[in-house]
């Protein structure tokens, strides 16, 4: 699957609805273990540093709605 990505560095279609994301963070965000996540997707704008570790962080048993998508340039699913 191939994206047309913006200077926002999403798909171009999200980028232009963001009323459709539940999170939307500028450099980084952090779901937390238990967390349940529904109604929308969630997403990074901005470019990662290499050396500022992961953009999106999914912890521990947390629950994303399957129909909605992860948006980064870098991200962590813990494990269960």
């Amino acid at each position: 699957m191939s994206a047309d990505w913006g200077e926002s560095n999403m798909p171009l279609s999200a980028a232009r609805n963001l009323a459709g994301f539940v999170l939307y963070a500028e450099r980084a965000a952090h779901i937390g273990p238990h967390a349940k996540v529904h109604g929308g997707d969630i997403g990074v704008r901005s470019v990662a540093d290499c050396s500022g570790g992961y953009q999106l962080v999914v912890g521990a048993y947390s629950e994303i709605e399957h129909c909605h998508e992860l948006y980064a340039q870098s991200n962590e699913l813990s494990r269960r």
